[in-house]
């Protein structure tokens, strides 16, 4: 340890260094009076109980007073602590603060040991007075504090020797005896205190050179971000050309074989693009360059287009989706519905992912309403695979999933989640996840959005022709948070929109 901070201290330290060093110093100073002003005022307290208990009165025959041990515990006392306490409440950190206080508290150690008539149990209030200054890291505070104590010891022991050793007489060079045992404390606190001086400095340097390496990091990663964004606006030009292509040939007379080859080139384009779109999204996020767009949309479009998107994947297991919206939602809102969309169509993608059998719900219900604003609780429940409750803090992270073999079975890039909180969290609302394994999961978000007065703003059901809905009671298999929903309307999709193997 001594051997690195050494070698830490062979450079000049930079201003960042010292500035650095000087507010931590400061502190330790500021602490530290705070601490003797509390000092202060129990000395003054015990002071006077040890006058009172050693020599409370006097007597003249029949008549007593009080004795002048007890006035100057009173008044000598509380001048000793009065400028301290003062200085450390108007002063604090100040040098002018640090020296009154230390020759204020050997005074007081002075006015005790008289106090008890010179006990030398009494002196031990000096070295422990001196151990409390060494407190403030600072050497220079003992030098007037030893000063005050020798001069003491030295006037008194020629004048007053039964106030300071408890004898009548003394020799006259005993005081030096108990300066030199001061001044061999006084050179164990300093080396003390300058050892932890130089690892305040070594403290200080790596501290700098951690924020440094911190700066660098981070324009690193801004570097890298700029380098992700531009080759994924490079990379989708072609990939839009080739998905486009595909299309085009899915549209021409072919084979079952031909048309088997352009489905799995259509499913690994779209599939690709996406990643492609999360890898940018994430450099974006990274960067604090997440852009959002206020624009009005009506909630119910926004909701089937999501559905719209789902069907391909529904054909291929024993899964409904359903969708249930509140009657007394607002339609009309503005917002970035481009960032719902991906909001909704991440969530509604996993829960697909990892239900094979039963149910997926998308619920959408108001919670609080204004005259211009509300907020909507938009919740997904699967009657999926759930996830364990020791593994629930991995969610929401970037190119973080449940475990290992999620990524082997289900695929994915683990950015779907983390994204979806930075949107969420971008448009000031909340995300979360209630999950029971083996049951199922409810992912749910809320978010607040103006209302667009506007347009029609009835609340009514959503518009959809009447053979594409009817009213049902909604089976539940996930047992969610508690949320307060009014009564609802149960939309199932048209038969295109439902996949089932029923």
């Amino acid at each position: 340890m001594i051997d690195s901070i050494e070698s830490t201290r062979k450079s000049a330290p930079s201003q960042a260094e010292r500035d650095l060093f000087d507010l931590h110093a400061l502190a330790i100073y500021r602490r530290t009076d705070r601490m003797f002003a509390y000092l202060m005022v129990l000395q003054w307290v015990v002071a006077i109980a040890a006058a009172y208990w050693f020599s409370p009165r006097t007597w003249d025959g029949v008549q007593s007073s009080m004795h002048p041990h007890l006035l100057m515990a009173i008044f000598g006392g509380g001048l000793l602590a009065s400028l301290p306490v003062a200085l450390a409440w108007r002063m604090p950190g100040h040098a002018i603060t640090r020296y009154v206080i230390a020759i204020s508290q050997v005074l007081f150690s002075s006015l005790l040991i008289h106090i008890t008539g010179g006990r030398i149990e009494t002196h031990f209030h000096i070295f422990v007075s001196l151990a409390f200054l060494a407190a403030y890291r600072d050497w220079k505070v003992l030098a007037p504090a030893t000063l005050v104590i020798i001069v003491d010891h030295v006037i008194r022991d020629i004048w007053w020797p039964e106030s300071i050793f408890g004898v009548a007489t003394a020799s006259h060079w005993r005081w030096l005896e108990h300066a030199a045992w001061v001044l061999f404390e006084d050179l164990v606190l300093a080396f003390t205190i300058r050892q932890s001086i130089r690892e305040m400095r070594a403290l200080a340097l790596h501290t700098v050179q951690l924020e440094q390496a911190r700066q660098v990091a981070e324009e690193a990663s801004c570097v890298k971000g700029q380098f992700l964004a531009s080759m994924s606006h490079e990379l989708r030009t072609p990939l839009n050309g080739v998905i486009g292509m595909t299309e085009l040939l899915a549209d021409s007379p072919l084979s079952e074989r031909q048309r088997r080859f352009v489905n799995a080139c259509q499913s690994s384009g779209a599939l690709l693009l996406r990643l492609i779109n999360d890898i940018l999204d994430f450099s974006k996020i990274e960067a604090g360059h997440l852009e959002l767009e206020e624009h009005p949309f009506e909630l119910q479009q926004l909701i089937e287009d999501v559905m719209s998107g789902m069907p391909p994947r529904l054909h291929e297991r024993d899964v409904q989706l359903i969708c249930r919206q509140d009657d007394s939602t607002p339609l009309h809102l503005l917002g970035d519905s481009h960032r719902l969309r991906q909001v909704l169509v991440n969530l509604l993608g996993n829960a697909l992912k990892f239900t094979e059998r039963g149910e997926i719900t998308l619920r959408t219900a108001r919670q609080h309403i204004s005259d211009d604003r509300v907020t909507l609780l938009f919740s997904i429940e699967d009657t999926g695979i759930g996830i364990p409750a020791d593994r629930m803090d991995r969610l929401f992270q970037s190119f973080s999933q449940v475990d290992s073999s999620i990524r082997r079975k289900y695929g994915g890039s683990g950015l779907g989640l983390s994204i979806s909180k930075a949107i969420v969290h971008a448009i000031g609302g909340e995300i979360g996840v209630e999950s029971h394994e083996g049951l199922g999961s409810r992912f749910w978000f809320a978010v607040n959005l103006r209302r667009d007065h506007d347009a029609t703003n009835e609340f009514d059901s959503p518009a959809m022709p009447p053979s594409s809905f009817e009213v049902q009671p909604a089976p539940r298999h996930v047992a969610p948070a508690q949320v307060p929903f009014v009564p609802e309307a149960a939309v199932s999709l048209p038969s295109e929109f439902v996949g089932s193997n029923h």
